[in-house]
């Protein structure tokens, strides 16, 4: 009994100090944390400025691999425009899914297709050459040459070529877009081939997915530039 109550005399101390060392540790603890609380600085980054672009109309939207789209950049992308010669991609469309082309198969220049307007040098055609449709679909992708375009859309006749486009794009769902010849030139009463940005985005996706081979011309390195 008396060993008990020695050791308990002895424990007793010992126990009321260690909760007395334990308090004091967290009281310490607690005023160091509060203190560097106290001494946070906010930080602000400064806001990025909004991008600024002379273009009517645009859009950037970034695809991964495994297809998640983010939309980078938009502006006036609903805006009706005239589509120039970005004409060439719903061509170039329709020429790839045409049972009558053949990317082998040789064409001979027609003095028509020859005498387009805005044509660069290097896509320059002259009358009677002959040339493939790989090869014209080249030029016309990759320098925008008006003649080898005309060219290739005579194959089945201009105005069939034309109203495939204007059927296709229905059929994509380019309710914006209207098309009145493969070039994108304005005609002489200032008529002119029109689309907005969204409308594009929605063919180059149709493109990217299923024909390739438009987006490998345009990246090959070029002969001129």
């Amino acid at each position: 009994m008396r060993i008990f109550l020695i050791s308990l005399f002895v424990s007793l101390p010992v126990f009321w100090g260690m909760n007395a060392f334990q308090g004091n540790l967290e009281k310490f603890f607690y005023a160091q944390i509060s203190e560097s609380i106290g001494q946070i600085v906010e930080v602000r980054f400064p806001e990025k400025p909004l991008l600024e672009l002379k273009a009517k109309s645009a859009i950037s939207i970034k695809i991964s691999q495994t297809g998640r789209e983010k939309t980078l950049f938009k502006k006036n992308t609903s805006e009706i425009l005239p589509l120039a010669s970005l004409t060439k991609l719903m061509a170039a469309t329709i020429i790839l899914e045409d049972i009558n082309y053949d990317l082998k198969q040789s064409l001979t220049i027609s003095k028509t297709a020859a005498s387009q307007e805005n044509v660069p040098n290097y896509g320059n055609l002259k009358v009677g050459e002959s040339l493939t449709v790989e090869k014209l679909l080249e030029l016309m992708l990759s320098y925008s040459s008006n003649d080898a375009v005309y060219a290739l859309a005579e194959v089945i006749g201009i105005d069939n070529f034309v109203e495939k486009m204007n059927l296709r794009a229905r059929e994509l769902g380019l309710n914006q877009s209207q098309f009145l010849n493969p070039t994108g030139l304005e005609d002489s009463q200032n008529n002119f081939n029109y689309s907005t940005a969204d409308d594009l985005t929605i063919l180059t996706k149709y493109i990217f997915r299923n024909h390739p081979l438009i987006l490998e011309i345009t990246l090959k390195e070029k002969a001129y530039l």
